[in-house]
């Protein structure tokens, strides 16, 4: 699975926050950085649609939002008036009739593409501006459905970055060709989560665990972090839930993360109950679709059933990593089961968090059953109930 740029893994996160949703949908909606420029940004969404992740319905040149460039000004005062015959006659006499073809909706952003390089081809001389050009892209206005398996594939991409699976692009040979964030030196998953948590545990003993600022360019070595990534992971597991990004104020540079932490999902070194050391942490292994737990390294497997069951499933999310606090909401997504979808309760807003909450004990009370595990495994929850993580006795 190929590294995605810091810019399309937001873009990402942006369309998910609408999951299920038909929105409208700019360019400047996904604005990130110079890297993602618009023709960039228009082609990941295109690329997002080829793979089945999105919908793009239509896509059209929007003559009612603002330009730069003297003749599309004028042409696009001419629609805002609702003067088409006009617009279409200017366009004509400046010998830029394809120009009028945008005034109605495409089926893709390809067509939308085709119809601005005819128009470029026309009028070399008026077309030399940059503004003309970047004033066509920047206003294409996208209608596009956020379908449901975009979770999923971000679920997997997840996965794959805590695997350390995830493929930088190939780098190019030209210095001026090269991205900078595919030249960074990245930390494998283990470490960037263990500096970040550093960080986290210092800051909760000085500011406000529901307010604590980290200063992305003096206090993280972001030239080693998938700062995205990380987060994601960090807030998916239950540890961390993300505010906002504050720019740092003047005379400071770049920006501050905010984040929200409840002190319970950090834990600390456990004293009684200890858990198995990270030298020696438990694996799982997939057997042709039968799942089996490995205590320590050198350790007998365990039979545990099915990949697809609840209770292998529990330990897979409870696995990674060990001893990390996850909330009910993130545990129960990925004990999911089909026939989930017809459960009444799961579906009631008073019933559905004791529902889940049942479905977990239960499949936690299975996995106690096993032989090899008895008497071995705990399933720790937090004060409120809302979050929870696992421990081994050794």
């Amino acid at each position: 699975m190929k590294l995605l740029h810091e810019d399309e893994f937001s873009c990402i996160e942006f369309l998910l926050d609408k999951k299920g949703q038909t929105i409208q949908i700019t360019y400047f909606d996904i604005e990130y950085s110079a890297y993602f420029d618009v023709y960039k940004a228009q082609g990941f969404l295109s690329e997002l649609h080829k793979a089945g992740l999105v919908n793009i319905k239509s896509s059209q040149i929007d003559h009612a939002r603002y330009y730069s460039d003297v003749f599309l000004k004028k042409y696009s005062g001419l629609v805002i008036d609702k003067d088409i015959e006009g617009a279409k006659k200017l366009a004509i006499s400046f010998n830029l009739e394809p120009l009028n073809e945008t005034l109605v909706e495409q089926k893709s952003i390809e067509e939308t593409w085709a119809l601005i390089d005819e128009v470029l081809k026309k009028e070399p001389d008026l077309l030399s501006e940059e503004g003309f050009r970047f004033d066509l892209y920047d206003n294409i206005i996208l209608i596009l459905e956020v379908k449901e398996n975009l979770k999923d594939y971000l679920d997997q991409y997840l996965k794959a970055f805590r695997n350390d699976e995830l493929k930088k692009p190939p780098s190019q040979k030209e210095d001026w060709a090269k991205v900078p964030y595919f030249e960074r030196d990245f930390y494998r998953y283990k470490k960037q989560r263990e500096i970040l948590l550093d960080i986290i545990k210092k800051k909760t003993e000085l500011q406000n665990p529901r307010e604590i600022r980290i200063s992305i360019n003096n206090e993280l070595p972001v030239e080693h972090l998938n700062l995205g990534e990380l987060l994601a992971c960090l807030e998916k597991d239950g540890i961390i839930v993300v505010g906002k990004y504050e720019f740092s104020g003047a005379g400071s540079s770049g920006y501050n993360i905010v984040l929200s932490v409840a002190e319970d999902k950090i834990q600390k070194t456990p004293t009684k109950e200890q858990t198995i050391s990270q030298s020696g942490a438990p694996s799982l292994v997939n057997e042709n679709g039968v799942g089996y737990i490995k205590l320590y390294k050198q350790g007998s497997k365990i039979k545990i059933g099915k990949t697809g069951t609840r209770k292998y499933r529990l330990l897979e999310v409870l696995l990674e990593p060990l001893g990390a606090a996850k909330t009910i909401e993130a545990i129960f997504d990925a004990i999911r089961v089909s026939r989930d979808e017809s459960d009444s309760r799961l579906m009631d807003g008073y019933l559905a968090q004791p529902r889940k909450m049942e479905l977990i004990e239960y499949a936690m009370k299975e996995l106690q059953k096993t032989d090899g595990l008895r008497g071995k495994i705990k399933l720790n929850l937090s004060a409120n109930r809302r979050s929870a993580w696992l421990t081994i006795e050794d």
